[in-house]
């Protein structure tokens, strides 16, 4: 049996009929109670159904690709930003007192929260 992220790659019946097992006629057990969702029928009398849980993985899925997309259209540096910090590096911002007491104080809360976790 193959599998591709997990999906078996055979039909419920085939994959019945390789792994030896016996199943009663006209019961899928892919499917459960709570997968339950109506058939939709076709013309040839062919039906699939979708059950309310992968209709909310799919559209999880969608939400991650759009978020997705609009991070990755996103610069990866804002220029602006390092020209500031370029900016404050040759004034010696970085080198105050000040700066310098509140980067340990960060640090410090950094280090005692790797402890806690």
């Amino acid at each position: 049996m193959n599998k591709i992220d997990g999906s078996n790659l055979l039909p419920p019946r085939q994959l019945d009929q390789s792994s030896g097992s016996q199943q009663k006629k006209g019961t899928d057990p892919a499917r459960t109670a709570e997968d339950s969702a109506p058939a939709r029928s076709w013309v040839n009398g062919d039906s699939a159904v979708i059950s309310d849980k992968a209709r909310k993985l799919m559209s999880m899925r969608h939400a991650y690709d759009a978020g997705m997309d609009a991070i990755g259209r996103e610069p990866d540096l804002r220029e602006e930003k390092l020209a500031q910090v370029r900016l404050r590096l040759e004034q010696g911002f970085y080198q105050s007192s000040e700066v310098r007491d509140r980067i340990s104080d960060g640090v410090l809360k950094a280090i005692e929260g790797m402890d806690e976790a």
